[in-house]
């Protein structure tokens, strides 16, 4: 993987089985949390949601083995028995979210995987709702897909940034608002902020055209992972 691949690129699936670049279980499986957010109106399991849940817990080091275990014994039920297509796809991506990976490749590899069965159930959700079996069918299924591919890569940049291009980050510019604006945003998964706490960051002296382009980025997307964030709050 090149930066010029890395920048090019319209799907996840690749970039991950190519990946070379050093990251951490915590951001992979943020990245495979957001692609399961994404679908959620497809998995409808509680069982499968809770797996997303306490993914996204273990990430922040809020949730323990036994808990993990027991999540992945729930969510791996769910999707053995689930009959409908799309929902079957959704079900096993969130069971995957679930499982304990800890070194690359095996990291990038779990990865693709998820977002693989996330976007095939975009596209077998829309082509079911379709409700005919044609080309209509597999046209719209086709644009879900890419559109869901399109949306994964952007969760890939937001949550890596450009890995090619490591910013520097001045301890300096962590002030106690800069802390309280990033602190809210990733607890609550309200991104609407980011443009207030580029106007902190900046107040704090913060002079880094990538880090504030990418927090006012009218059209970027944020989720938990977010590298400003993660570099505001230290977390790797």
């Amino acid at each position: 993987m090149t930066e010029a691949e890395w920048l090019a690129a319209t799907e996840p699936r690749g970039v991950l089985e190519s990946w070379s670049q050093p990251t951490s279980e915590r951001k992979i499986r943020l990245f495979c949390c957001a692609c399961c957010r994404r679908i959620w109106p497809l998995i409808t399991a509680p069982e499968s949601r809770k797996a997303v849940e306490v993914s996204e817990a273990l990430a922040d080091g809020r949730a323990r083995e036994g808990r993990r275990a027991a999540a992945n014994l729930a969510a791996t039920a769910v999707a053995r028995r689930e009959r409908s297509w799309p929902f079957a796809a959704a079900e096993e991506a969130s069971k995957r979210l679930i499982r304990a990976y800890r070194k690359s490749p095996a990291l990038a590899t779990w990865a693709a995987r998820t977002a693989y069965y996330a976007h095939e159930a975009a596209y077998l959700g829309t082509y079911y709702a379709v409700g005919t079996n044609d080309r209509a069918a597999f046209d719209s299924g086709n644009v879900a897909r890419q559109a869901e591919q399109a949306a994964q890569i952007a969760l890939l940049r937001d949550i890596f940034g450009n890995p090619f291009r490591p910013v520097p980050f001045s301890p300096s510019w962590r002030t106690d608002t800069v802390l309280a604006l990033a602190r809210r945003v990733y607890e609550s998964r309200d991104f609407s902020a980011m443009p207030i706490l580029a106007d902190a960051l900046q107040d704090a002296g913060c002079d880094s055209p990538d880090v504030l382009a990418h927090c006012r980025d009218p059209q970027g997307t944020h989720v938990r992972g977010c590298w400003v964030v993660d570099l505001v709050l230290e977390k790797e």
